[in-house]
């Protein structure tokens, strides 16, 4: 089997990438950690490395030479990355070009929507790049990172990533807002930024099926409904049988954010329907309903 090798792998879409993988791959699973938070997965190889340690990465690739690698560990707090801009460029940045160095095969880089200013969306891959924030900025960085060092690259962009794993504590949007109406309790939704709500576990998928095509280039992939926060999370009460009641319509200006957000932002997957499909909306709550830690069951 060839091997496959994961960066920012105890992650949620790492996680979701390993599961994907196994069986079809030797997986050399690495993030920051000393051992894996998702040995319960199966048989994989775990190495500890810092994408930000350029050493340390070149020897984890010398020592495994992995045939495909894909980088899905990045700095992705929007607000903090605001904050702290020298980890997250040290991260996006020169953690993927040190990643990008040290690949000899095929490399899977794993972007965002929030490469466009949300004016004029939703987006194909070959509409100008104009970011808002510091996040962005450095995914875009980051491309162009790939790019420069290699010619068999796979550029993936997608949207609003949700997944959830036992080991995995701290929320994302769509896990955030599911435990607060659980529990009863109010929220504040956007009702004016427009996204593609995207399954870790679809992504994984369809990242696997790209591969398989022997593909290049940027694609983009993402929940195939192009929603507003708000008009999820309404489904998601619906589906569920939560109290919609509970979820109240605001702006984003009105949240406060520390960074922009690409309000009228998306993305268009024509390019990528020629080879596979992404979930829409219904076939992602069922995946929810499985994989989401209830506190109680639902049948």
């Amino acid at each position: 089997m060839e091997s496959i090798l994961i960066t920012g792998s105890n992650g949620v879409l790492g996680t979701k990438l390993i599961q994907a993988a196994i069986g079809n791959f030797d997986v050399i699973a690495t993030d920051l950690q000393a051992a894996p938070l998702n040995a319960c997965l199966g048989s994989f190889t775990y190495a500890s490395m810092d994408v930000t340690d350029e050493h340390q990465v070149e020897g984890i690739f010398q020592k495994f030479s992995p045939a495909i690698v894909i980088h899905a560990g990045a700095y992705t707090d929007v607000d903090g990355a605001e904050k702290n801009r020298d980890l997250c460029y040290s991260i996006n940045v020169t953690g993927t070009q040190n990643v990008a160095k040290a690949c000899k095969g095929k490399l899977v880089y794993i972007s965002t929507d929030y490469v466009f200013d949300g004016t004029a969306g939703p987006y194909g891959e070959e509409d100008p790049i104009h970011t808002l924030g510091w996040y962005g900025e450095t995914k875009y960085q980051g491309e162009q990172v790939v790019l420069n060092y290699t010619e068999k690259a796979l550029i993936c962009r997608t949207s609003t990533l949700y997944g959830f794993a036992p080991h995995i504590t701290r929320y994302n949007f769509v896990g955030w807002l599911i435990r607060q109406l659980e529990q009863c309790k109010p929220v504040k939704v956007a009702t004016d930024q427009y996204v593609n709500h995207t399954a870790a576990d679809d992504l994984a998928r369809v990242l696997l099926d790209l591969l398989a095509f022997g593909l290049d280039g940027v694609f983009h992939a993402a929940g195939e409904d192009r929603l507003s926060r708000f008009e999820f999370a309404l489904r998601v009460a619906d589906f569920f049988n939560f109290d919609r009641s509970l979820i109240l319509p605001v702006t984003c200006a009105e949240l406060g954010w520390t960074a922009l957000r690409p309000l009228q932002g998306g993305l268009l997957m024509d390019k990528l329907h020629g080879y596979a499909h992404m979930m829409d909306t219904s076939r992602q709550l069922e995946v929810i309903k499985k994989t989401f830690p209830w506190s109680d069951p639902i049948a």
